[in-house]
């Protein structure tokens, strides 16, 4: 007799992918509607920035969102049109908020430095650490770009989310101390 068994762990696996990928998807698509509810200005017109400040993307945009405490996690592909090899850093613009004032995002880029060969591509990875003096939901705008490869650069916006009902904001959760300090299990 046929054992169903994996067929079913794998029609499960299934149908848990499409719904993580449903929900990533929706909660992108809240995330780019958010910015642009952000850009608009009460009279209709595209809210402007300071000279020195990047200013807002029309196309899309990272988000690296999450409450004060956890850190934000997000991924593009770079690809090299050249004909040529190149091998260049990932350069990150400063950060400003809506009225130009700048901020040092704490930034975590994997790979930080990329070689392409011509037709290569690559993923990076970047990690925002969402800290305290991030104001709950402003938009931190800058920009991620690799000089060499392409004169296009990613939009990033980093922004604090209010914490989830329930949820202790890590500032306000007691330290915690383990005797067990460097032992595992």
């Amino acid at each position: 007799m046929f054992d169903l068994a994996p067929l079913r762990r794998a029609a499960e696996a299934n149908m848990r992918y499409y719904s993580a990928l449903g929900q990533a998807t929706a909660d992108y698509v809240k995330a780019v509607v958010d910015i642009w509810q952000g850009l608009a200005r009460p009279d209709g017109a595209v809210a402007s920035t300071a000279p020195s400040t990047p200013s807002p993307s029309i196309g899309p945009a990272l988000v690296l969102e999450a409450a004060a405490g956890a850190s934000a996690r997000a991924a593009f592909v770079v690809a090299n049109k050249l004909a040529r090899p190149v091998t260049a850093p990932v350069v990150t613009s400063t950060f400003a908020d809506p009225s130009g004032a700048t901020v040092q995002p704490t930034l975590r880029i994997e790979p930080g430095r990329v070689a392409l060969g011509p037709g290569d591509r690559a993923i990076v990875q970047v990690m925002a650490a969402i800290t305290d003096d991030l104001v709950t939901g402003v938009a931190y705008r800058g920009r991620l770009s690799v000089p060499g490869l392409s004169d296009d650069s990613v939009a990033v916006v980093i922004r604090r989310l209010e914490p989830v009902a329930g949820e202790i904001a890590v500032a306000d959760a007691p330290a915690k101390r383990s005797r067990h300090r460097g032992k595992r299990g």
